[in-house]
């Protein structure tokens, strides 16, 4: 009777860890390795106009895109002690700001938009706003400044070609889970009752599986659309 008691709790316990690295899979590595940002097909006109160096740092001065210079006129990005940061300088009349910073890496690379919205405090400029280290130059995509300016268009989306491989991905691992759960749940009840049989047809499990798998990615994709929306109208304060 403990070998039984034994063997169940051993499986039962198998199927719990089977399903927290299932979790761990689709949220946190599979959008790892496949959902990328999408690079914007018509990059912006910003450019360098200026270096400078000081003390343990440097930094360049950039002119936005025309269309928005009358509201940002400037913006520096300043690399000190290992940091990375940007600093725009702004109409003086703006009170309420909020844009967009679009970085790029070495290899021209999209690899992070933040989001800011600011009420500004100090007349003329705005706060610094941290950049990954790996930060080779950003665009500036101005949303709203008062009642003056608003632009409704997303800076960048997710590439759909890779939310689509991390579909396929999700359905892939879900059928995979669900066979590693019947297993171990018939184990579970082979220990329980020996002679016991609730296996149903191949055909129709793997149907329900294919079935739970395309809606656990059709979830997982359109949390990241929710997620990229939340992100663009998130505020940093």
């Amino acid at each position: 009777m403990i070998e039984i008691i034994m063997s169940a709790v051993g499986c039962a316990l198998a199927a719990v860890f089977s399903v927290v690295i299932y979790i761990l899979l689709v949220a946190k590595i599979l959008p790892q390795l496949c959902v990328r940002l999408a690079t914007p097909k018509k990059k912006l006109g910003d450019r360098g106009v200026r270096r400078y160096s000081f003390p343990e740092g440097r930094g360049i001065v950039y002119e936005p895109d025309i269309k928005i210079r009358k509201y940002v006129k400037q913006y520096v990005l300043v690399s000190h002690n290992g940091d990375k940061y940007i600093k725009c300088m702004i109409n003086p009349k703006a009170r309420f700001l909020k844009y967009d910073v679009v970085v790029y890496g070495p290899d021209d690379e999209l690899i992070d938009v933040i989001s800011v919205s600011e009420t500004v405090l100090d007349d003329g400029y705005t706060k610094a706003i941290p950049l990954p280290l790996e930060t080779s130059y950003v665009n500036i995509v101005l949303r709203a400044v008062d009642g003056m300016y608003k632009n409704s268009k997303h800076a960048v989306g997710y590439s759909g070609r890779s939310l689509s491989v991390f579909a396929g991905a999700v359905v892939a691992a879900t059928v995979v889970e669900s066979y590693v759960v019947r297993f171990l749940s018939s184990g579970v009840i082979t220990a329980i009752f020996e002679n016991s049989s609730v296996m149903i047809n191949n055909f129709a499990f793997f149907a329900l599986s294919l079935t739970v798998g395309i809606a656990c990615a059709a979830f997982a994709v359109l949390s990241y659309y929710i997620r990229m929306v939340w992100v663009i109208n998130n505020e940093r304060r």
